[in-house]
């Protein structure tokens, strides 16, 4: 039977699990991709478009902790169910200077197992930059669910053509630090959440080929999903695409 993530605890995964369920992603690839791909963003209530993914603040406390750390990395998985279905999850983790890792690997909350544990379906932030790309996301009508979502762009080659898919971004470590400044109270370090909300980078490419990228936008929320709103909170992420900044 695959090993499931339970909805609260464990927050961590092991080497093994990570490097199963980091190439169960890659496999959705495979083929074409198609409705491998889309429905591993599938809510399993209603089979909306999975908004986001959610963290216990304490997985953040932890990670910019470790020791030596400069960069957190958010890579993308595939973990299954007990039925074997697989549902979009991502693992964060610690690296240093040198890009060795420097925790271990803390996986968000499996909201395929209790629907409580998803993201308000709505962006809880008046940022419009980041408000248009969660619209764009949710837009399913407009941009279905491709491969090309999720092209990371990277060339091997001068003459590469082919799909390189984005397996994370990678952040610098103020990402996580500055938003927990917002917290004063030592309590919320119990109920906050870090939410990983889900977006589309809409431009322009190079050759003026039309582009929807998927990206990742950091959010700190109290239990309930209401922003955390101070001076750190609305800083819009930039992060790195893995391939090639892994």
């Amino acid at each position: 039977m695959p090993q499931t993530i339970a909805p609260s605890q464990p927050l961590t995964i092991s080497n093994g699990q990570f490097n199963q369920y980091a190439a169960n992603w890659l496999a959705l690839f495979e083929d074409g991709a198609g409705d491998k791909l889309a429905n591993n963003f599938l809510l399993p209530a209603d089979g909306s478009r999975l908004p986001g993914v959610s963290f216990p603040v304490m997985s953040v406390v932890d990670l910019v902790s470790a020791l030596g750390v400069t960069h957190i990395k958010a890579r993308f998985l595939a973990v299954p169910d007990e039925a074997g279905q697989p549902h979009f999850a991502i693992a964060l983790f610690a690296a240093n200077a040198g890009n060795e890792t420097v925790s271990a690997y803390y996986v968000s909350e499996g909201y395929w197992q209790d629907a409580n544990l998803v993201p308000p379906l709505q962006l809880p932030v008046a940022n419009v930059l980041a408000l248009h790309w969660a619209n764009s996301w949710a837009d399913a009508a407009t941009y279905p669910i491709t491969a090309q979502m999720f092209n990371s762009g990277t060339k091997l080659t001068e003459d590469d053509t082919g799909l390189h898919p984005l397996q994370g971004y990678t952040f610098g470590v103020s990402d996580f630090l500055q938003p927990l400044q917002d917290i004063d109270d030592l309590g919320a370090l119990d109920t906050c959440k870090l939410r990983a909300f889900f977006g589309l980078r809409t431009y322009a490419n190079v050759g003026e080929v039309p582009a929807a990228i998927f990206g990742l936008m950091l959010r700190l929320t109290d239990a309930a999903g209401a922003l955390l709103r101070g001076a750190n909170s609305d800083a819009e992420d930039m992060a790195s695409p893995c391939p090639p900044s892994c």
